[in-house]
């Protein structure tokens, strides 16, 4: 038996090509902050009553954040530090940076030691003790979002924030002296508003 051969109608195939994404462009910002005690970190008997000290980041929106603090004149251990985001007040100075309080965003040096400020983040390095000349300085600093404290905020959406309203931002530097005054709601040793560099 034989029959004559028949070419089947190939089936109709339509492809497509994806349309590659738009790069993401990854932006970096300069930013620094004058530490210093201010009124709502004064007590009596506070060892570190005259810290003063000088910190410098680089905070870019692919979640890379780095920094380096300096502090002068402390004298209980650095047991963490963080950029704060201003919430409420009722006077121009209560509602930034100056006398503004607010929860921490971001996690730069500290202690994860149980008993100490604990966030649900833990600190990436311990800060620098005090040297012979009485300063402590951490360089090389990696900062870390805090997730539980910035509402759904990405970190790319945090640093712009950051860096576009630094006036309602604040450093802090957080002692062991300076929590064990205030437990359990920590206020720090010394602190300075956020700025832009060359703003």
């Amino acid at each position: 038996c034989r029959g004559p051969l028949e070419q089947e109608q190939a089936a109709s195939v339509t492809t497509t090509t994806a349309t590659p994404a738009e790069p993401t462009e990854v932006k970096c910002f300069s930013m620094y902050s004058q530490l210093a005690m201010n009124e709502l970190q004064i007590y009596t008997g506070n060892p570190d009553s005259t810290a003063s000290g000088y910190a410098s980041f680089t905070l870019c929106t692919n979640g890379t954040m780095s920094g380096t603090a300096l502090v002068f004149g402390g004298v209980s251990e650095i047991v963490a530090t963080h950029i704060h985001h201003c919430k409420g007040g009722d006077t121009p100075q209560t509602r930034t940076a100056d006398l503004c309080e607010g929860p921490p965003v971001i996690n730069f040096c500290g202690s994860n030691a149980a008993g100490l400020i604990a966030d649900g983040v833990e600190y990436p390095e311990a800060c620098a003790p005090y040297g012979t000349t009485g300063a402590s300085r951490t360089g090389g600093m990696r900062g870390v979002l805090i997730p539980g404290e910035n509402e759904d905020m990405t970190v790319a959406e945090r640093v712009r924030d950051i860096a576009a309203n630094p006036r309602s931002y604040f450093f802090n530097v957080h002692t062991m002296a300076s929590w064990n005054q205030w437990y359990p709601t920590p206020k720090g040793a010394c602190r300075g508003p956020m700025q832009l560099w060359g703003a």
